[in-house]
């Protein structure tokens, strides 16, 4: 019985040695809100690099600013995470990889900063440095006329990125933020959560570990 017990309490150990990672650009304060100041289709994200052996999102937060001519509770909007096929962190060529949609649950004043939390899972290919990009999208609704909210406090990422009446599957026609509007340029209140693939080393472990667990139920 006390092998059995010590066979298990080892796999558990190697199962929870997977680090976790949050890509993010912000400082956690909300400075404004941006858009095209017309009832349209807006789409914003952020450039992020693959840390480690993080490349698998878990879930995307978003923080929406609490004012007029944002949005409200109830807005819909749609979570997309992209891959970069030539991996240069522009993603005027990315390549769609999951969307999922939702609606705001929070809205914070300028100054704050609460996030909410959409689940969306998708395991990006390429190791460390390995350019992605995570993005919102919004529909046209009511007065909702500039809905990405900013952290606008230097220094500046360099990798926002908004585009008008998107196509998630073509970004072609994006804006560099910093380049299209420099008295503008700051980084999104958009963050995503990874966590890691299992080094091959690791499923050999647990291997091991079940084998012997194995064995030593069958020798009882």
């Amino acid at each position: 019985m006390n092998r059995f017990n010590m066979t298990v309490a080892a796999i558990a150990v190697i199962g929870a040695s997977a680090s976790a990672q949050t890509y993010v650009w912000d400082d956690g304060s909300l400075d404004n809100s941006i858009g095209f100041g017309a009832e349209t289709n807006v789409i914003w994200l952020s450039a992020f690099q693959i840390s480690g052996l993080n490349s698998v999102i878990q879930s995307v937060e978003v923080a929406w600013q609490d004012s007029a001519n944002t949005v409200a509770v109830g807005q819909a909007y749609n979570v997309h995470i992209w891959s970069d096929p030539t991996n240069d962190g522009d993603p005027t060529d990315a390549v769609l990889e999951n969307s999922v949609a939702s609606n705001v649950t929070v809205v914070s004043p300028v100054g704050g900063g609460t996030f909410e939390t959409v689940n969306i899972v998708e395991a990006l290919a390429g190791g460390a440095g390995t350019w992605f990009f995570v993005g919102l999208e919004t529909a046209a609704a009511g007065t909702a006329l500039f809905p990405a909210a900013i952290d606008l406090t230097a220094p500046h990422s360099n990798h926002a990125w908004i585009g008008t009446n998107p196509d998630p599957n073509n970004l072609a026609g994006i804006l560099h933020l910093a380049t299209a509007a420099p008295q503008l340029n700051g980084d999104w209140m958009i963050r995503a959560n990874a966590s890691a693939v299992p080094e091959p080393g690791t499923f050999i472990a647990i291997g091991i570990g079940l084998a012997a667990l194995a064995l030593r139920r069958r020798s009882k």
